[in-house]
């Protein structure tokens, strides 16, 4: 064997270990080489590829999803990247056996890098696909992202996100597009039920009333745990009539149901507070100020009720001992 050939072969050798997997693909979308990929948890074999084209094995939104990077990573010369799911069960060219494997079905998600590849001997110019199988980076970063926004004891939105959200509304009803209701409401003499049962049953106390809300509350509302026992709604294209009737609405249903824990019933009521965006409220604040105020009225009216917010400039704060 003579120093050209032995080269080659260690170079075929060293391409074939990689655990990523490559494709060359010419301008047609034609698989000339498979390479790689000898990572089995990650990759399906994808030998079978070689000679067929994008069309030929994968969906036709895909192939010529596929085809337009193909081109533009050839037209400017410079690499493309390209982020995309595929499930092995899309693929056509596997074996039957694979394609009905119970982690065929699965979506991967890949970062694929495409550069063009002028020193490949063919008939058409080619590009170098590199496809990296980064299903489980997504994984942790949609787990990162679902901590960062949400309350992890009920799955609520968390005090942020729910500010956020509630801000966008706030803007968009200053535009005259909609109306804005906010619920603030908390669990009465809620130390007391962690003191009686435990903090254990105070936890499935804040789940169960989350669920509450939820069963009462309209699509698209927004629900938040805020603080401690406090949550928050947000209620777009809501006026003042209609949020206080979801409050009495869920001052009634959680009244209505004891929580059954460890043999025992724990009485459950909540106090709300009400208010409606004014043309006054030019800041969010105001809106939630003035739901505080009519919150600690519910509470000063002795629990277990709803009270509406006093107008925009008679805000009478809540004192720290309102539970």
């Amino acid at each position: 064997m003579d120093a050209t050939s032995r080269r080659n072969r260690q170079l075929e050798a060293v391409l074939g270990a990689f655990p990523d997997i490559s494709f060359v693909i010419d301008r047609r979308g034609r698989y000339l080489e498979v390479i790689g990929g000898v990572d089995e948890r990650l990759y399906e074999d994808g030998r079978g590829l070689t000679g067929h084209t994008l069309h030929e094995v994968l969906p036709a939104e895909t192939a010529d999803h596929f085809l337009d990077v193909v081109h533009r990573a050839l037209g400017s010369g410079e690499l493309q990247r390209v982020e995309y799911t595929l499930s092995a069960r899309q693929v056509r060219s596997l074996d039957n056996e694979r394609r009905r494997s119970p982690r065929a079905g699965t979506p991967q998600w890949f970062d694929g890098r495409v550069l063009p590849l002028p020193g490949y001997e063919a008939d058409e110019p080619v590009v170098l696909w590199v496809a990296f199988n980064v299903t489980e980076r997504k994984a942790l970063e949609e787990e990162l992202r679902r901590l960062a926004t949400t309350d992890d004891l009920t799955g609520l939105c968390n005090r942020r996100t729910a500010l956020l959200q509630l801000g966008r509304l706030h803007q968009r009803a200053r535009q005259g597009h909609s109306r804005l209701s906010v619920l603030l409401l908390d669990v009465d003499q809620f130390k007391q039920i962690n003191d009686g049962f435990g903090h254990t049953a105070g936890d499935r106390v804040l789940s169960w009333v989350a669920r509450q809300i939820e069963g009462v509350i309209r699509p698209g509302d927004l629900i938040a745990r805020v603080g401690g026992d406090e949550f928050l709604i947000g209620l777009p294209d809501a006026g003042s009539g209609a949020a206080e009737e979801i409050a009495a609405r869920l001052t009634q249903r959680i009244r209505g149901e004891a929580l059954p824990f460890e043999g025992m019933d724990i009485p459950v009521t909540i106090s709300v507070g009400v208010a409606t965006a004014g043309v006054e409220d030019v800041e969010l604040e105001s809106v939630i100020m003035r739901a505080d105020s009519a919150l600690y009225q519910a509470k000063a009216a002795g629990r277990d009720c709803h009270r509406g917010a006093a107008p925009p400039g008679d805000i009478r704060p809540r004192p720290a001992s309102a539970g």
